[in-house]
């Protein structure tokens, strides 16, 4: 039963003082909660007199608030609980944060485990703070044994000098920057695109960046293969003298090589473009 309330407890539950003494402090928690309030209330002993404890609250407008108290047991000389005191303050605000914190960090968690590109977070020193499963994969390790390493344990030095001018001159620009690099990767040399940006500077001494890595090996030797093609193609018409004429469908511009224009008595300059 409550024998007392100050202005902070009244205001907590937008009451008055006269309509709050009297009644019983259980009312005002959900029900949820009271067996567990009335067991922690029961394990107070005069050796262990004073404890902390968090439950949440129903506040006046409906909604649920979280409360966290210093209770203070007193007994009388024969050893009997008489009364509580108890100094409380509102952390509603602190657990509804510590709860977008914790989704936050659950999405977080779930992009970095099922990503199929490789995400790293790493400081200026580059060491890793957080990295993907495909990051992990593609290095022969996994993300608990990649976290907390240092580019200097991982690259060879020369790619590890370039990546911390990376990352000085992201720290000075403070805008992102893409860059390719190639890099030996599970015994296989490998191209990667990388897009580099700051997550965090919040001082000089701790910046925090991270990186968005697209292995491009397999579209580059794609291109270099359709040059390749086309390079032989040319050479084949160019060794055959054929006259070949090309027209694009959708900008409707047109190509011809020497012997076309030679065979319907033109030059080439004099056909182009048409």
């Amino acid at each position: 039963t409550l024998t007392f309330v100050n202005p902070s407890y009244c205001e907590a539950f937008h009451s008055e003082p006269e309509a709050l003494i009297g009644r019983k402090f259980l009312e005002l928690v959900p029900e949820e909660e009271h067996e567990r309030i009335r067991g922690w209330l029961q394990s107070f002993t005069i050796e262990e007199a004073t404890k902390d404890y968090e439950h949440t609250v129903a506040l006046s407008d409906g909604s649920i608030g979280w409360h966290v108290w210093t209770d203070t047991a007193f007994f009388d000389a024969a050893g009997y609980l008489i009364e509580f005191m108890s100094v409380g303050r509102d952390i509603t605000r602190q657990k509804n944060a510590e709860k977008v914190l914790g989704q936050t960090l659950s999405r977080l968690r779930a992009l970095l485990q099922h990503s199929p590109v490789s995400i790293a977070i790493f400081d200026e020193k580059g060491t890793y703070l957080d990295v993907s499963e495909a990051t992990a994969r593609s290095l022969g390790t996994t993300p608990d044994q990649l976290t907390g390493r240092n580019f200097s344990e991982i690259f060879p030095p020369d790619i590890v000098e370039k990546r911390m001018a990376y990352l000085e001159r992201l720290k000075s620009e403070g805008k992102p920057m893409v860059v390719t690099e190639v890099s030996e990767r599970m015994g296989e040399m490998r191209t990667f695109e990388t897009r580099l940006f700051p997550v965090e500077c919040s001082d000089e001494d701790r910046c925090l960046f991270a990186g968005i890595s697209i292995d491009v090996t397999g579209r580059i030797r794609a291109e270099e293969k359709i040059r390749d093609e086309q390079q032989r193609l040319q050479n084949i018409i160019a060794g055959t003298r054929a006259g070949t004429w090309e027209r694009n469908l959708v900008s409707g511009k047109s190509q011809h090589n020497e012997q076309y224009a030679a065979i319907i008595g033109y030059t080439l300059e004099e056909l182009q473009p048409i």
